[in-house]
């Protein structure tokens, strides 16, 4: 069952647990603009050491170690090194490279992270030119394989990742 962590005045969003499952970042706008903020996990128990300082949203811990945590800005995207044991330490934070053709970062995260690390996946904004243009995708269960076995509910990545006749390979469990 969910329950609430804590609950603030702020408007705070894009919470990332660390890969030990210790420490939870998310942007907050507790200062008057949003920044990169984290606490420890499970147990919230201090008002949370802040990240950023010059605007940062979308923050993600770096999977591969945990020891780097990535927030985009107007100016581009960051990596801050940190240090979580025996209590959280902020080193320099470093432009990664610039953002600006993705748009600035505002609302919900529009970014992802490789599990090793290096590579990231972000929405490109649309030219101010271009009317945003909906894609419908009629009849998708109609393109899977005949032989699917997704049973008239919706494929999920697993399925998808199991399915033998919609990867053309035996699942995992036969191999």
């Amino acid at each position: 069952m969910p329950s609430l962590l804590w609950e603030t005045p702020a408007d705070e969003k894009n919470a990332d647990l660390s890969p030990d499952g210790k420490w939870i970042a998310y942007g907050s706008d507790r200062t008057g603009r949003f920044e990169v903020w984290v606490q420890p996990f499970p147990v919230v128990a201090d008002e949370g050491r802040q990240v950023s300082f010059d605007g940062g949203r979308w923050p993600l811990w770096n999977p591969a170690d945990g020891h780097e945590l990535f927030y985009a800005t107007p100016e581009g995207m960051m990596a801050v090194a940190v240090e979580t044991e025996p209590t959280f330490q902020r080193g320099q934070t470093v432009r990664l490279f610039s953002t600006a053709e993705y748009g600035p970062p505002s609302g919900n995260r529009r970014i992802d992270i490789s599990p090793d690390g290096t590579r990231f996946l972000m929405f490109k904004a649309a030219p101010a030119t271009e009317a945003p243009r909906p894609i419908l995708v009629q009849n998708f269960f109609a393109e899977l394989p005949a032989e699917c076995d997704y049973q008239g509910q919706a494929p999920h990545m697993k399925h998808k990742r199991d399915c033998e006749p919609c990867t053309g390979r035996a699942p995992a469990a036969r191999r």
